[in-house]
């Protein structure tokens, strides 16, 4: 006979696995807008080295760069969200009684992060698209 937290195991581990799933994702991401910002850097000295006068040009270059910070700075608050998590899920790991209402609760938490994580994933990848 199964007991509630043998029931509770598996959907606590595959909350756990979704969980790394996000933190690849966010350090990817990460990464990628780093990558973004050193390209950006090279196209803004780019632009002054050639002392070409565009205030156009200007104007998005400097909107590029506030939304790839606003970018750096969704991830990184995902990321401590995402930690926050990890260590919220560890004793329901380790617990032969876990917290059901507790689990839930951090479940769908996990459910709210994945999404943001795509969704801040499809947004860089059509901004790097239109890049082009």
């Amino acid at each position: 006979m199964h007991d509630a937290s043998s029931g509770l195991s598996n959907p606590v581990r595959a909350a756990h696995v979704r969980l790394n799933e996000i933190i690849g994702m966010l350090h990817a991401s990460r990464e990628q807008v780093r990558a973004a910002v050193e390209g950006l850097g090279d196209r803004l000295r780019s632009f002054e080295r050639s002392g070409v006068v565009d205030p156009e040009r200007l104007a998005s270059l400097r909107a590029e760069s506030r939304a790839l910070q606003t970018n750096a700075e969704a991830i990184q608050a995902s990321q401590e969200m995402a930690r926050n998590l990890e260590d919220q899920l560890a004793p329901l790991l380790a617990s032969d009684d876990p917290d059901l209402e507790l689990f839930a609760a951090l479940e769908a938490r996990v459910q709210r992060l994945h999404d943001l994580a795509r969704t801040s994933s499809v947004r860089r990848d059509l901004h790097e698209a239109i890049m082009q």
